[in-house]
């Protein structure tokens, strides 16, 4: 009970939905790393003319309050921003701080979009570039004047410079990311096209579903496995983590199921929390395609479907391999 009450708590103050085109709801997790600021813009409610409590949180500290918060299935991911207590620099390195914690110490690979300070140094707008999904910046005001009137101490021009920075790094690593992808020998492009593909879905599945780069299963050539996709292959490894009982399973379990994306997962939750799933119809309501998934999930103690065989289609000389349930298709 208090682990629940901690969570409604969590997901009233901090958890808001966003919805994604081409995926769905994502539940993202809010925060400030600090609400005390130097700055007095007459549109912000913790200018520092104000007279209200302040507060600030360790990057460490909200790192492992995330990561709580993200493995226990309250939140997809996280958008963080912070008041300027100091100078730019010292908070700007106060966020980086938090990125990288996530990113090296906890292995972290899914959504993250921070908002970049104003008066941060270009440096360290690269170095939040190459670790975050999303970095936005507030111009706040059309002209210098505007700016000047409302929100002094800021400037246009250092605005529009950082954002500069921002896209010149992102170019950068769009660019070094195709170089190494020209880099791999592809004798037939069709080969070339199915090999980029996969490399997509390996990115997404760190990104979007929680994996981490040690988890992706890999071919005795040291490649991706082009027979089935990153997703199928894992499970496929991990036997032991199927099959998944559909009425009791959090999300991070039913994200890694074979033939799940995100929208049949927030479906599977939502539609649980408010009525009993009695049979496989009521999954293919919910947009389950009960074919693909069928060997790896439970509906009350049964399979929800038959453990066909499925030959891979992209590779030649097959070794006739049959699996006891069916890999199904990546989404």
């Amino acid at each position: 009970m208090v682990a629940n009450k901690k969570g409604a708590e969590i997901e009233e103050q901090v958890i808001r939905d966003l919805i994604v085109p081409g995926v769905g709801n994502r539940r993202i997790f809010r925060i400030l790393l600090t609400s005390a600021c130097r700055f007095s813009c007459d549109y912000c409610p913790m200018r520092a003319e104000r007279d209200l409590p302040r507060r600030a949180l360790e990057p460490a500290s909200l790192a492992r309050l995330f990561m709580t918060a993200f493995r226990r299935g309250w939140c997809d991911g996280l958008f963080v921003t912070s008041g300027i207590p100091r100078d730019p620099v010292f908070a700007m390195e106060r966020m980086l701080q938090l990125v990288e914690t996530l990113r090296f110490t906890h292995g972290y690979r899914g959504y993250l979009h921070a908002k970049a300070l104003a008066g941060a140094e270009p440096g360290q707008i690269e170095r939040l570039v190459r670790l975050v999904d999303r970095v936005s910046y507030n111009l706040e005001a059309p002209c210098q004047r505007a700016l000047d009137e409302h929100a002094p101490g800021k400037s246009v021009a250092g605005g529009l410079a950082l954002l500069e920075t921002a896209r010149d790094a992102a170019l950068a690593v769009r660019e070094a990311r195709r170089a190494s992808a020209r880099q791999a020998p592809a004798p037939l492009s069709f080969a070339e096209g199915l090999e980029k593909k996969r490399l997509i879905q390996a990115d997404h599945l760190m990104r979007e579903y929680g994996f981490s780069a040690e988890e992706l299963v890999y071919g005795k050539d040291g490649q991706l496995p082009l027979d089935h996709d990153p997703k199928l292959t894992w499970a496929l490894a991990n036997p032991g983590r199927f099959p998944v009982e559909l009425t009791t399973a959090g999300r991070e379990e039913l994200q890694r199921v074979p033939g799940f994306g995100p929208r049949v997962v927030e479906s599977i939750l939502e539609t649980r929390a408010r009525e009993s799933l009695r049979d496989p119809a009521d999954l293919k309501r919910l947009g389950v395609q009960v074919g693909r998934a069928g060997g790896f999930v439970t509906l009350r103690g049964r399979l929800i479907g038959a453990r066909s065989i499925q030959t891979p289609l992209f590779v030649s000389g097959y070794s006739g391999e049959v699996y006891e349930f069916s890999p199904g298709t990546f989404r």
